[in-house]
Parts: structure tokens; C-alpha cells; sequence
């Protein structure tokens, strides 16, 4: 009852703030201005039918909250994001950010709220009979700004996304050809059979590139694996060695103009104490599988690839 009563007095204290703008008694601020809006879209050409992850990032102006998406109280303006219809996409989820729960000088109980910079992520089909061609996704962001003492009128701030939708026709192989990783490595015997075998790095360490899709579209990411199969009885330093005097391992990468390597992932690496070394090692023995994401750029063509 008391939670109840407590949101009746915050709806009427909304509502004054509302009349004191009406009333030209702040005019200073304005709520599109308190939230800024970014898209981190993963690829700009799409293909029909696909699935597609966009991280938004919501940057509020300090001293200023939104209210979360699910406010602790029934009478609180809810931050939601709204989408226009169409039958080019299918908005499948909105992810929001988890809030905070933070105690207003208004507000008798904590309240549910997003401050400073959060990131909510959107999950969205391209409509399998989508035609090639631009796609527009459009959309709003629907939510109040609050400072410790008033609040802003609710505000519905519109936002457009542009998707270039591709052809399956318009699909580029990509072979292990293409790209070739070069190794920076220093591997080294486990133990004195080992030793006694002799190799160079090149024996040692046989890499392996392959991928995720036989053909990948011009404009998308594309996920690999480098996998490092090393010789019995040696070892490589890891990525992070646990000493700055050893080498460590690395992948670089030939690439022709139009792919680029966005990330290298190394495995979580074997510490392991050796004959040679008073403290633990950080190693990769037997097989590390390393993961790779390289982007293709949206106007890579098939001749570009081979």
C-alpha cells in the first residue's frame, strides 16, 4: 500500500514538472539531447533469412537517469525500444541492460535506472523473401530523463538503420587460400627426448587454417580457426607469457585487399613447470585451437579472392 501510495505522489509530482516546462520555467534541456544513441551494426550487407545480433549504446548525460525497462514501480515511464513494421525484418528480441538501483531525493524507495553508458542489444531476422537492395529499419527510443530532482517530459526519440540486403547469387568464396597466417613462435623441447630430436619451428608447429562457411558474403564477418598442431614432447610459449623475457606466440596474417583480420582469439593456455625453468610456464602442447574474425569489405568481389 505504502509502494502504491508512493507512486500516486510520484505520478503528481511527473505531472508538475510537466506544468513548470509548459510554464517556460526550464527550458535548458531537453530529453533527445540527455540520451545519445549509437548502432554497432556488425555488417552492412545482409543476406535474406539472416539472423543479426546490433549492440545500441545508450550515452546519458551525467547527473541525469532513465528509467529502466522494467521499472520497480507500475506508475514509471518504462525505456523501451519500438520498431516500425515491416516486411523486410523481424525484430526476434531486445536485450535490455541490467539496471541499477539507485535512492532520489524524490523517491522514498530505490528505483530501477540506466546512468552513464549502457548497451542493450537488438536480434533481428532479414525477412527470407527480402528483396536485394536497401532495407531501412527504422524504430524509437521511449523514455523520461530524471535528474536527483525533477523530472523531463517522456520523449519517443526516432532512430534509422541502413541495410543493404544481397543476393544469394552475389555469395564469394573464400578459401584457406587466401589469407595465410605467418607464426612468431620459439617452441621448445618438453623434455630431453624431445630435445635430442631436433627441428626447426617450422617442423615443430604445423599450422591449419579453416572456416567456419565454404562461401562468405561480401560486407559480413566471417569466423575461422588457425589450429596449431605441435609435436610430441614440445611446447610454445602462449599469447601472454608469465615472463617478459619470453617470446611469445603470434599469428599474423596475409590478406588481400578487402579482408581484414577484426580479432585473434588465443586458447587459455597450459602453466606447466619444466626441467629448465625455475617457475611455472604459461604453454600450448599437443594442439591449441586459436580463433580468428576477419571482415569482409562490403565491395569485395569474387576476382578480389582469387
Amino acid at each position: 500500500m505504502k509502494q502504491k501510495h508512493y507512486g500516486l505522489l510520484f505520478a503528481l509530482f511527473t505531472l508538475l514538472v510537466f506544468m513548470g516546462f509548459k510554464n517556460g520555467k526550464s527550458q535548458d534541456q531537453s530529453g533527445p539531447s540527455l540520451v545519445n544513441l549509437s548502432f554497432d551494426i556488425p555488417q552492412q550487407v545482409v543476406q535474406p533469412g539472416q539472423t543479426i545480433e546490433i549492440p545500441v549504446t545508450m550515452d546519458i548525460q551525467d547527473g541525469w537517469h532513465i528509467n529502466a525497462h522494467k521499472p520497480l514501480d507500475e506508475f514509471l515511464i518504462p525505456t523501451a525500444f519500438e520498431f516500425v513494421t515491416s516486411s523486410g525484418y523481424i525484430i526476434e528480441q531486445v536485450i535490455y541492460p541490467p539496471p541499477q538501483l539507485e535512492k532520489f531525493a524524490f523517491s522514498e524507495t530505490k528505483l530501477a535506472v540506466y546512468t552513464h553508458r549502457v548497451v542493450a542489444k537488438v536480434k533481428l531476422q532479414i525477412s527470407p523473401k527480402a528483396s536485394p537492395g536497401p532495407l531501412n529499419i527504422k524504430g524509437k527510443l521511449r523514455y523520461q530523463a530524471c535528474n536527483e530532482n525533477s523530472c523531463l517530459p517522456p520523449v519517443s526519440r526516432p532512430f534509422s538503420l541502413a541495410l543493404t540486403v544481397g543476393s544469394a547469387a552475389g555469395k564469394s568464396p573464400l578459401q584457406s587460400s587466401v589469407v595465410t597466417p605467418k607464426l612468431n613462435l620459439s617452441p621448445s623441447p618438453g623434455n630431453v627426448a624431445a630435445a635430442s630430436q631436433g627441428g626447426t619451428p617450422s617442423q615443430v608447429v604445423t599450422p591449419q587454417l579453416l572456416f567456419s562457411l565454404s562461401k562468405a558474403y561480401p560486407g559480413s564477418d566471417l569466423k575461422a580457426a588457425v589450429v596449431l598442431k605441435i609435436l610430441p614432447g614440445w611446447h610454445i610459449n602462449s599469447d601472454k607469457p608469465r615472463d617478459e623475457f619470453l617470446i611469445p606466440t603470434k599469428i599474423q596474417f596475409d590478406a588481400p585487399s578487402g579482408v581484414q583480420i577484426k580479432k585473434i582469439i588465443f586458447p587459455p593456455a597450459l602453466v606447466k613447470k619444466f626441467d629448465f625453468s625455475e617457475d611455472s610456464m604459461a604453454v600450448y602442447e599437443g594442439q591449441a585451437l586459436v580463433g580468428v574474425i576477419l571482415r569482409l569489405d562490403k565491395n569485395l568481389n569474387q576476382k578480389a579472392l582469387t
